[in-house]
């Protein structure tokens, strides 16, 4: 007969286990990734905590109260706190479980055989204490606990990334309330100068050097600036009521005043890195990961799950049928182990299986998307941040040359050799271009803000997030 020593079978079946809950991930999950972008022509890295590149107090500050105030970054920390629970409690499975049971009992009886009365009564009294443990030979509860584990990693990789959106809207509002009150401003400065324009083509036309036809072309000029304003001034204030929002302020609680003049330089454009970096700098990247090896433990999870479960139970009992007296001094104790091995069950472990692998794949297809989204979204920042310095620099000149043809169509109309409508069409397509030039302005400080939400950061790990939280 041949004996095998327990040690040795204990050894096997936990290297069983180790192979059963080995999670299912390829090798490789990323997909294949140029070695650089096609655009970009970096000078200098850019900061961790990207906004200080603008330079502006301002900006710091309403950044340090989104990520203080805002409730949708709240229930993304509610949802990190969530998952650790879920890590804590699933890991507990690997430990026995302690449980106290006490009962008591008070009995009365009588009887009567017709001569006499007999009158007996019995306090009984119990207490036990029960331990529970699953032998986790195949690895089942230890893949569990790490599926949850990484589970919360994703949980927090999805907070830093939900804090990087919000720090990009926060400074994309800011800069759109500084490009609507330039836009103002400057609508203004053209309404007043058309007024003025009007008022001389009005006392030309009283000392019969002027037309009536130049009076009106200038009248209309000066309606449709006018027709500007309500558009830009609503948008002004719905900008404010965004950026409240953001804070964690409900719209007209907290007044939101942007005192900075004027659109800040971008500055040159920062070093993008390689592709490849993306996927340790993203945090929707780091995310993903985590839910892909999640759900590979999960497959191995479900495979351990069909296997036999071995479990041991211990017992401690204390009872006495007399009183509390002697409770502690009656005792009995035990120990057993149960073995329960699934035999018909409908198919129902295979399909959870089935259903992890699949999950598993989804994720898989997850990740890679993810990362090639990544590499698209910084490549699509660069390129339109390129092509805008490129708009913004033409549109300058543009407006150059429109100046000085403004300026001599107005010289020839003084000296009668154009009409007024000449200088009409010249002063239109003059205060056109600066409207422009502005929302272009802004335009390629967005893009660049999308630069800086693409190549995402390490910054949120020490951040501070949410209220009362160090």
């Amino acid at each position: 007969m041949i004996r095998i020593p327990v040690s040795a079978l204990i050894l096997v079946l936990f290297s069983a286990g180790c192979v059963l809950n080995r999670p299912e991930i390829p090798d490789e999950p990323a997909p294949a990734l140029p070695e650089r972008y096609a655009e970009g022509h970096a000078v200098r890295h850019a900061p961790d905590r990207w906004w200080t590149a603008f330079d502006s107090p301002e900006l710091d500050r309403l950044i340090a109260r989104t990520l203080e105030g805002n409730y949708d970054l709240e229930q993304a920390l509610a949802r990190i706190d969530q998952a650790r629970a879920l890590a804590r409690r699933s890991r507990s499975g690997l430990f026995p479980s302690l449980d106290v049971e006490s009962a008591a009992s008070v009995s009365r009886t009588r009887v009567d055989d017709g001569r006499t009365v007999a009158r007996d009564s019995n306090n009984a009294y119990g207490l036990d204490l029960v331990s529970l443990w699953e032998l986790d030979l195949w690895g089942r509860v230890r893949a569990q606990t790490r599926a949850r584990e990484l589970d919360r990693d994703a949980a927090v990789e999805a907070g830093h990334d939900l804090a990087l959106s919000l720090t990009a809207e926060t400074a994309v509002r800011w800069l759109n309330l500084i490009h609507h009150n330039r836009r103002i401003e400057r609508v203004r400065a053209q309404i007043e100068a058309n007024r003025q324009s009007l008022e001389l083509l009005e006392h030309r036309f009283g000392q019969g050097t002027g037309t009536a036809l130049d009076v009106l072309q200038q009248r209309e000029l000066l309606a449709a600036t006018r027709a500007l304003l309500p558009p830009l001034e609503s948008r002004r204030d719905t900008l404010r009521h965004e950026l409240a929002v953001l804070l964690g302020r409900a719209p007209g609680t907290a007044e939101i005043e942007i005192s900075t003049p004027s659109l800040p330089e971008p500055g040159p454009v920062p070093d993008a890195g390689i592709p490849c970096t993306l996927l340790d700098r993203r945090p929707d990247i780091r995310q993903a990961r985590y839910r892909l090896e999640a759900a590979g433990w999960d497959v191995g999870a479900a495979r351990a799950d069909r296997l036999p479960r071995i479990s041991l139970t211990a017992a401690q009992r204390y009872g006495d049928p007399n009183g509390l007296d002697l409770l502690l001094d009656n005792w009995s104790q035990s120990l057993a182990a149960g073995l329960t091995a699934p035999l018909f069950d409908a198919g129902r472990r295979r399909a959870e299986v089935e259903r992890a692998r699949a999950a598993a794949r989804e994720a898989l297809a997850a990740y890679r998307s993810t990362v090639l989204t990544a590499v698209r979204e910084v490549s699509d920042a660069l390129v339109r941040e390129t092509n805008q310095s490129e708009t913004v620099h033409r549109l300058s000149t543009q407006l150059e040359q429109s100046r000085a043809t403004l300026e001599e169509s107005r010289f020839r109309y003084r000296k009668g050799q154009a009409d007024y409508l000449t200088v009409l069409s010249a002063l239109t397509r003059t205060q056109e271009l600066e409207r422009r030039l502005i929302r272009a302005r802004f335009e390629r400080l967005s893009f660049r803000i999308e630069l800086y939400r693409a190549l995402g950061g390490d910054w949120m790990k020490t951040a501070t997030l949410g209220r009362n939280r160090s």
